[in-house]
């Protein structure tokens, strides 16, 4: 796996692991919809996330949760470009951000402003967005997806999970390779086209993902695959979510996207430690 990658203007280091905070500046998200909306509310979410561990802040400006209503870019871009531009002006030089959008349009004017990943959940303009962040030297988060948020859960089918998602990884990359682009982190996309036993196989075999040599991304945090399970809410979850998370780590997840960074950098410390004794 190659160690650094380009970040337009910044770098990934790989020979670290990486916390990545969400900021969702929507009002219909899964979890915290409505919270973020106004940009004062947005910049001191920003700063907790940074203060609690963050070191990539991954901004959305469009619910992905199954049945999400879909919004065009111009919406989307509209929600997304006051915390950018304020972001642009006061971020850390330590600090990544990540946009998280399916639409090549809004991942141009992201990075203009300085974003260092696009996050595309979707890849419905796979080759743009190749060639968009081939010209700004920027990275890819390539994810996994069945069907759209509004269709994703009606009837998740695969032959293999596992092994499919492994070839849909394969078949991604080579057209990657074809436009000699190789700034790439790949995304299982847990929760996104697939039901509660998919997930977990996709959670026990992550490790198989390693060998294509990519950076691997997981984001669990708050989702259905914990609450479906117990039948209570996450916030009565965070014991076993965080017992997950440790489980990921040990496992050689590079980054994982998460709610609340503080309850992941403690253990990726107490990792740390264990390792070194």
């Amino acid at each position: 796996m190659k160690k650094v990658y380009p970040a337009n203007g910044k770098w990934l280091d790989f020979s670290e692991f990486y916390i990545m905070g969400i900021l969702n500046v929507t009002p219909d998200s899964f979890s915290d919809g409505g919270k973020y909306t106004n940009l004062n509310e947005q910049i001191k979410h920003f700063e907790k996330l940074i203060q609690y561990g963050a070191k990539i802040v991954d901004i959305g400006g469009q619910s992905t949760r199954p049945n999400a209503q879909r919004f065009s870019p111009t919406e989307e871009w509209t929600r997304l470009e006051p915390i950018l531009q304020w972001i642009h002006r006061n971020c850390p030089q330590d600090i990544l951000i990540s946009v998280d959008t399916f639409y090549a349009e809004v991942a141009h004017k992201s990075l203009d402003y300085g974003v260092n990943i696009v996050n595309d959940v979707m890849g419905e303009e796979y080759e743009i967005m190749l060639q968009l962040c081939k010209s700004y030297n920027a990275t890819y988060i390539l994810m996994h997806a069945q069907g759209t948020p509004q269709t994703m859960q009606n009837n998740p089918t695969y032959d293999n999970v596992v092994q499919d998602i492994y070839d849909f990884f394969l078949n991604k990359l080579s057209t990657a390779f074809a436009f000699e682009f190789y700034n790439l982190i790949l995304d299982p996309g847990f929760g996104f086209g697939k039901t509660l036993q998919h997930n977990y196989q996709l959670l026990e075999n992550i490790t198989v993902f390693q060998h294509l040599g990519f950076p691997i991304l997981a984001g669990i945090s708050r989702k259905s695959m914990l609450t479906k399970f117990f039948h209570c809410s996450w916030q009565e979850l965070i014991p076993i979510q965080e017992s997950l998370h440790s489980k990921l780590i040990e496992r050689g997840v590079n980054i994982l996207r998460v709610h609340e960074p503080i309850w992941v950098k403690r253990n990726w410390e107490l990792f740390k430690y264990c390792k070194g004794l």
